[in-house]
């Protein structure tokens, strides 16, 4: 037994009446079933008495699995997933007539959207699986040209609705609609929707239904109203529809109850270019009213495949009153019925109904397989700018405008000229949206020319000032091309595979400029198709490009797949439409990069904007997917670092070039990076001056530079007696043994015991050393014997015959008086002794010369735990080695000083390479932009995991330490004041933002048992990468590769996981799927891209699958299990969490001001 299954929108039409007269005629042989869309429609038809079920419901599942014919009368957006692959669609249409239908309708028309998303999706289905009911030789050709459908796919017969209500018992209404014989005349005006007006034309083609009512009453008449579906949210049909409710002449059709079953009913119809015309005519009625007063408009905005009056009949009316007044006439059956039967329905007389089901079940499926159409998006998507972003090629615009000379801009445009660009773009976006009607086009994609123009008028510029901006614009866009590989890769990769590809871009540059752009990425390019919104004048982001195309283009595909970063133009907009979207999210700045671009002045914005993108491009380099690490030390070291350094040591060697320098000194240990940078930077931009390397120190030069008096500095706060944490520390920093310390000052063993010498007891201290003169003669006497070794060092690495400086980074200044007297008694005469600093305290004083970098008012002292990850100790003295003098190495092992060698001298290269106009005002803008984020910004991921963990010892003798360690609750609350708190980290928000909540209630309960404002410390939030990479799949196979789900989980349609790009469906635990290729949200997490959407490489939901013979197999399931729904729900919660989080921590920077 066959089993055949029928369905369409609502009980109605040739699918229904098909099923009837089959229950009736064939159930020996076919087994029928009603698939309706709702529950309640299937409980209503079984309660007519045939087999029901609704498309949701297992049952359905199941029947769709075994059916052998699937009958509808349209072609459907969508089809049952499990329906028989061999199964035949039959479709028996619902109409002849004279419009266009389907594909023949163009893409103006208001059903574009849903004929292009009805055959991007089952284009395939069609063709393969497709037969089509045609009633006549012109229908069959007008079908076949308005459908694409071919010769093989018709089944040539007449419709079932309008024959098998003529049979006893068809009628389900069970008597509801006999009233309508009480009437005697019965008039049907069933009119179709208007193209331009669908919810706006009731009122106009029915203004008085009062009237119509009046004249039914008179003649004893019904008027019913059945509208076309599109027309029946018309506000004033509505609003008809309860005013008349009651009225006994005038009747508005309920549509459970279908109008066929009654056409033996209808005296007269009224009629315009609806196909239900032809219905009546087939079904027995012979009297027509053509009411069409808006023909002309009607036939303008829709073009007829035929003569209107030739291939209709009835009376024409072309006013309401016309109308009104025909109803008082005797209307004459029309003349030109059998024409118009033979050219609309010839098939009926040689084909039965039986015929019709023979051939559906005699057809056989094809299983063609056709190529695919893959679509990408352009920018973001193929290319990049070298800047990232759009308003960095307005920044560049805006710093040359001012060397326009010709026709000078005004300084008002100069200097805004980025703010002005974007805004000018929005209104004129805006006035084409809203100017439809006065420009006469429904195009409102602007270009260019239309920006500028509008700037042009806003502002009086001249055509010669328009060209300008508009030709070093367009230069500059190409000129900051940069490809994005994967993709090209990807694309080329599917067009050897047989695939169409096509470029798509919403984009108001000129389609020659687009050309020329991805060209320059890659000059395969310049041969893919190009769509461009701009010279189309429809834009992905309504919808209408998409549509334009598929219009545009023989579209013959199996799928229709768009690549892109919008989430609505490239995914929700597309997805609408039927067409499968791959979304990536657009690169963007975090925060330590975006400080730049938003900090800087518009001379050099652009300039901002690239040196933002060095750090964005160098954060995704050191994500490793192999590994499944992210290398923060590095990025760190990259962005952070480098920006802190590599600008200062920049100006400092322009500086010293400037004054005439010939070589600059750098000292270890401090010196260590910065000898680093200064030796990448001299090569790369081929600088005339040299660099060398001194090894000193503190503890090597303090004492040694005592000559003839110890420096009263010594004992001040930074000078020998600094930091001491115990005895221990204060004994060498002394620099004499314990016993002989105690033997000069005996009274210092008081303090042996003490738990810490800082604060006052470090000041009595020092006092004690600076009244001893016993103590000061006996450091006179260590100083003559070390002396002599320190400066036979000075001499033999230094010139003294050139003109030299220090580069340092940060101190007082003592360290440099300290060279400036060795350097006299090396030399035995004044030697200047220039030193270049960030920052230092102390003026110029003798021949200690100082030259600062900024003026900033801030403590680079912070600094120095950078300096501190050397790989060896501070020299702490000089030996001779073979008749030289070398220093005295101390290994230290660190972690963290490979990766910032590597990273300074990368960002080093790169940073020279920006090859900016005006280095000494990019130097300072970088240098000091970087130093206020980092005193501004403590809870920053990377400074609050990377440099909070470096070690350092501010003291010549003290112990090394993290900067800012994590602090356990036990720590804080073990403290009996914030001061000491401030012994256990070097910045208390910096260790909090990073330690456990409890720490951080224990820091609350500190500030208010002192009495001071609480200060509530956020959790730090990772921001790059989000998550934790450890928990994730380690991408160690090329792609393609395969993967077994561990669990259920759904599939989206981009990297970000929101409801809007969820798959319906849910892929079931144990399907393998064939990852294709690896996409990354912003966030740093990956995602695995597969024939069904992207799925989550998380460890729990996935595992690589080894063995290469493995065969994908997808499970698909449509009905949600618990364990998803709960997962969801969970991670909307997480969502909401980390958004709240985020929040807070705005809030509490007060360098945000709260915003």
């Amino acid at each position: 037994m066959k089993l055949w299954l029928f369905g369409t929108y609502k009980w109605q039409g040739n699918p229904k009446a098909l099923l009837m007269y089959m229950q009736k005629h064939n159930a020996q042989t076919h087994e029928v079933w009603w698939i309706a869309d709702t529950k309640e429609e299937a409980q209503m038809v079984a309660r007519l008495g045939y087999k029901a079920t609704y498309a949701q419901s297992n049952k359905a599942e199941q029947l769709f699995k075994d059916a052998d014919v699937y009958v509808t009368e349209n072609f459907r957006e969508s089809y049952p997933t499990t329906l028989n692959k061999d199964a035949i669609i039959l479709n028996l249409w619902h109409g002849v007539g004279l419009k266009h239908i389907e594909l023949g309708l163009g893409p103006d028309s208001t059903l574009a959207e849903s004929i292009v998303r009805k055959y991007s999706r089952n284009y395939a289905l069609y063709r393969n699986n497709l037969k089509f009911l045609a009633t006549s030789p012109a229908m069959e050709s007008h079908f076949e040209a308005d459908m694409g459908l071919t010769d093989d796919q018709i089944i040539r017969g007449g419709y079932p609705r309008n024959s098998v209500y003529r049979e006893p018992g068809m009628r389900t209404d069970k008597g509801a609609l006999d009233f309508i014989d009480d009437f005697d005349e019965v008039y049907l005006f069933a009119p179709t929707y208007r193209f331009t007006n669908v919810n706006g034309s009731f009122k106009t083609l029915l203004p008085d239904l009062a009237a119509i009512s009046e004249k039914m009453a008179k003649h004893n008449g019904l008027f019913i109203l059945k509208l076309h579906p599109f027309m029946l949210q018309d506000p004033e049909y509505l609003q008809a529809a309860k005013q008349f409710a009651d009225d006994k002449n005038i009747y508005f059709w309920n549509d459970k109850y279908d109008v066929y079953e009654i056409f033996d009913k209808i005296t007269v119809g009224v009629v315009d270019y609806s196909s239900i015309f032809y219905d009546l005519l087939e079904s027995g009625v012979s009297k027509f009213i053509r009411y069409i007063p808006d023909y002309e408009q009607y036939v303008n905005d829709s073009e007829l495949i035929g003569d209107y009056f030739e291939l209709t009949g009835g009376d024409i009316v072309t006013s309401f009153e016309g109308l009104l007044q025909t109803f008082d006439t005797d209307i004459e059956p029309i003349q030109n019925k059998d024409y118009l039967m033979d050219y609309f329905f010839k098939y009926e007389q040689n084909h039965s109904i039986e015929d019709l089901i023979r051939a559906a079940d005699a057809a056989q499926p094809k299983h063609e397989h056709f190529p695919e159409l893959h679509t990408f998006d352009i920018f973001d998507t193929l290319i990049q700018r070298d800047a990232l972003s759009p308003d960095s090629i307005f920044a560049k615009v805006q710093s040359v405008m001012g060397d326009y000379t010709e026709e000078p801009f005004s300084s008002y445009l100069v200097e805004n000229y980025v703010k002005v660009r974007k805004q000018v773009e929005l209104d004129v976006r805006d006035v084409f949206r809203k100017t439809t009607y006065e420009r006469h086009t429904d195009k409102i994609e602007v270009t260019l020319q239309d920006i500028l123009g509008r700037l042009q008028a806003n502002h009086n510029l001249s055509d010669a000032q328009v060209k300008f901006l508009a030709d070093t614009e367009e230069q500059f866009e190409i000129e900051a091309v940069q490809p994005i590989q994967k993709r090209i890769d990807l694309l080329f990769k599917l067009k050897a595979a047989g695939n169409d590809v096509m470029l798509i871009s919403d984009m108001y540059l000129p389609e020659h400029i687009i050309k020329e752009m991805v060209k320059r990425a890659d000059s395969r390019l310049a041969d893919i198709p190009m769509y461009v919104s701009s010279s189309v004048g429809y834009q992905k982001a309504t919808g209408r490009l998409f549509s334009y195309i598929f219009f545009d283009i023989d579209y013959h595909y199996q799928k229709w797949v768009h690549y892109g970063d919008n989430k609505e133009a490239d995914g929700t907009v597309p997805r609408r439409l039927g067409i499968q979207t791959y979304n990536h999210d657009m690169a963007e700045f975090v925060p330590n990069e975006r400080y730049f671009v938003d900090t800087a002045d518009r001379s050099f914005a652009y300039d901002a904007y690239r040196l933002a993108t060095l750090f964005e491009r160098r954060r995704w380099e050191l994500l490793d997917p192999k590994q499944m690490k992210f290398d923060a030390p590095s990025y760190y070291a990259y962005s952070f670092v480098g920006p802190t350094f590599v600008p200062y040591v920049n100006w400092a060697l322009r500086d010293a070039i400037e004054r005439g320098y010939q070589t600059v000194y750098f000292i270890s240990r401090d010196g260590y990076y910065l000898k680093q940078i200064a030796d990448v930077l001299i090569e790369t931009e081929h600088l005339p001056i040299k660099a060398k390397f001194i090894y000193g120190s503190r503890k090597a030069w303090r004492v040694a530079s005592f000559v003839d008096e110890v420096d009263p500095a010594s004992f001040t706060p930074f000078g020998m007696f600094t930091v001491m944490d115990d005895f221990d520390d204060m004994v060498k920093s002394s620099q004499l043994p314990e016993d002989e310390l105690l033997q000069i000052l005996p009274e210092l063993e008081g303090y042996r015991n003490e738990p810490t010498l800082t604060g006052d007891i470090a000041v009595g201290i020092r006092e004690i050393f600076s009244h001893s003169e016993a103590y000061k003669q006996r450091l006179l006497e260590i100083a003559a014997e070390r002396r002599p070794i320190v400066t036979d060092y000075l001499k033999q690495e230094i010139d003294f015959d050139e003109k030299f400086a220090f580069i340092e980074f940060w101190g007082r200044g003592y360290t440099q008086d300290t060279l400036t007297r060795l350097l006299k008694d090396a030399a035995g005469k004044d030697v200047p002794n220039p030193f270049y600093y960030v920052r230092n305290f102390t003026e110029t004083t003798g021949e200690s010369i100082r030259h600062r970098f900024t003026q900033m008012p801030a403590n680079f002292s912070d600094f120095e735990s950078i300096f501190a990850t050397t790989p060896y100790e501070s020299i702490p003295g000089y030996k001779r080695v073979d008749g030289r003098v070398e220093p005295i190495f101390i290994p230290k092992e660190n972690n963290s000083h490979q990766a910032i060698s590597d990273n300074i001298e990368r960002f080093a290269k790169d940073y020279a390479n920006l090859n900016v106009d005006d280095p000494d005002f990019f130097d300072r803008f970088v240098g000091e932009s970087e130093f206020e984020y980092y005193f501004r910004h403590p809870f920053d991921p990377y400074i609050s995991s990377v440099f909070a963990q470096y070690k350092d010892n501010l003291a010549m003798y003290g112990k090394t330490r993290a900067f800012a360690p994590v602090l356990t609750r036990a720590d804080v609350a073990s403290c009996h004041s914030i001061d000491e708190l401030r012994t256990k980290t070097k910045n208390i928000g910096m260790s909090l933002c990073q330690s456990s909540q409890g720490a951080r209630d224990a820091f609350k309960q500190l500030q208010l048992k002192e009495g001071v404002p609480v200060t509530n410390i956020p959790q730090v939030t990772n921001i790059f990468p989000i998550n934790n990479l450890n928990h994730y799949i380690k991408l160690n196979q090329p792609t393609p590769f395969k993967v077994e789900l561990l669990k259920n989980q759904y599939a989206y349609a981009g990297v970000k996981w929101v409801d809007t790009a969820q798959s319906k469906f849910i892929l079931e635990k144990g399907s393998i799927l064939t990852v294709e290729g690896v996409d990354w949200n912003v966030g740093g997490v990956p995602r695995l891209r597969t024939s069904v959407g992207y799925i989550s490489a998380n460890k729990e939901l996935v595992r690589m699958v080894t063995d290469a013979n493995v065969a994908e197999h997808i499970v698909k399931n449509n009905q949600p299990s618990m364990d998803l729904e709960e997962l969801k729900s969970k991670t909307k919660r997480k969502v909401k969490n980390e958004l709240r989080s985020a929040l807070n921590l705005a809030k509490s920077l007060p360098f945000l001001d709260g915003k």
